[in-house]
């Protein structure tokens, strides 16, 4: 369904991915914000492009706009930098102010890297390919 070299999604692989992460969330039992995570960080290996669009009706930017406000978005080297309006930096641990494990365990959302490993496997069983 989704594999690497597409441009930008269509509207209707948009709503295949929310589908998709909505099934992770309820089959792992975790918060939807970490299974859309678990999501764009796909995407961004996959169409860096669409991320945005993916992140635009997601319990995950619901997660970061209540937290700490509006943001700005960059995929750089398939890593995506979030640019909070506080000058904050959520990203990777070894390149931003805070790590995305930082933030969810700030969000009191567990970061379990098995979780984590399994919704992938399901993602890519499910055709979302890196």
């Amino acid at each position: 369904m989704l594999e690497p070299g597409n441009d930008k999604l269509t509207q209707a692989q948009l709503e295949y991915c929310w589908k998709q992460s909505h099934i992770a969330a309820v089959r792992y039992n975790v918060p939807p914000c970490f299974s859309d995570y678990v999501m764009m960080i796909m995407l961004a290996e996959i169409c860096p492009k669409s991320v945005e669009d993916f992140l635009e009706k997601s319990s995950l930017r619901r997660l970061m706009i209540g937290g700490k406000g509006e943001y700005n978005l960059r995929v750089v080297n398939c890593c995506v930098c979030i640019h909070f309006v506080d000058g904050e930096v959520l990203t990777d641990e070894w390149i931003g102010d805070i790590s995305w494990r930082e933030y969810f365990e700030g969000a009191y959302v567990e970061y379990d890297i098995a979780i984590l490993e399994l919704i992938r496997y399901q993602y890519y069983d499910a055709g979302i390919r890196q």
